[in-house]
């Protein structure tokens, strides 16, 4: 039996479209055993069957190492909201892999599990922090190419989660085909002073890095009451504010000193949303 822990991520951080992913302190839990059969517990019943991700993520493990177990139970404490771009997906397909894995008694290499996640997933940013912990930055260029940094804990990510999903299908139906040359500079400017921020703590700089000309002006459409929520969480002292990977989810970053913003922001949600306060993390797998 194996027990692992998975934490959510956030992609893109606004300008960073598709290569930007950071790992946060919200754990995806599951135990794994190898039994006859399939038993899947603690999941919601439209995931308790074999189209499960977890389980499927296992399925593709098992058939690049050539190991077919009698049969798996997978016991699952999920806390990362589902399809509200806070790394769900991700958190599910790491583990799988990790205990498919532990399970055959088949150590994978970094570059194996990234490459099975990225097949899975399709694009890297959330895959690869939730692996890696920290801030890491994803390309592919015939093979994936990254680097991971260090990140201090010292921001708070505060996650304004509606009770309504996005697909990261429909996030995507709505990009435009062709963007200005403009707004693909200013992204271009912006994730490096991003980077810059982030690593030598320059917080003061994220309310213009944090700005995204690329995809949010369109994903924010499926965001009810996006531009009003950003507006009041900036003239209420949030150091920069942006879509979470595809959204919905609202992440305000704020440093310590504003210990009343949450109250203040809350008071302003519609009934159903949830208000999660997290942190940065560096270590983003727990297996044991």
């Amino acid at each position: 039996m194996y027990r692992i822990k998975v934490a959510a991520t956030s992609a893109n951080l606004g300008p960073g479209f598709d290569s930007l992913g950071l790992a946060l302190n919200l754990y995806n839990s599951f135990i794994f055993k190898e039994v006859d059969g399939l038993e899947l517990l603690g999941f919601d019943r439209e995931f308790s069957n074999k189209n499960n991700l977890v389980y499927l993520a296992m399925k593709k493990t098992f058939e690049k190492i050539e190991f077919e177990p009698r049969g798996v139970r997978i016991e699952a404490d999920i806390q990362i909201p589902i399809s509200r771009g806070l790394g769900s997906s991700a958190s599910c397909i790491v583990a799988g892999i990790i205990g498919a894995s532990l399970l055959a008694k088949r150590q994978l290499d970094e570059g194996e599990i990234l490459d099975l996640a990225v097949g899975i997933e399709g694009h890297a940013d959330n895959v690869a922090g939730a692996l890696l912990g920290g801030l890491v930055v994803s390309l592919m260029d015939d093979e994936l190419v990254y680097s991971r940094h260090e990140v201090g804990e010292d921001l708070i990510f505060l996650a304004l989660v509606p009770d309504y999903k996005v697909s990261t299908q429909k996030a995507r139906e709505v990009l435009p085909e062709k963007v200005d040359f403009k707004e693909v500079l200013s992204n271009i400017s912006r994730v490096s002073l991003l980077m810059s921020a982030l690593l030598e703590k320059r917080y003061d700089l994220l309310k213009y890095a944090l700005v995204d000309k690329v995809h949010e002006p369109y994903r924010k459409e499926l965001v009810k009451d996006y531009d009003r929520l950003r507006k009041l969480a900036l003239d209420e002292g949030a150091l920069g504010v942006y879509l979470s990977g595809a959204g919905p989810t609202i992440m305000c970053l704020l440093d310590e000193d504003n210990l009343d913003f949450k109250n203040r922001i809350k008071a302003e949600l519609a009934p159903g949303w949830q208000v999660l306060e997290l942190r940065a993390t560096n270590q983003a797998l727990l297996v044991g």
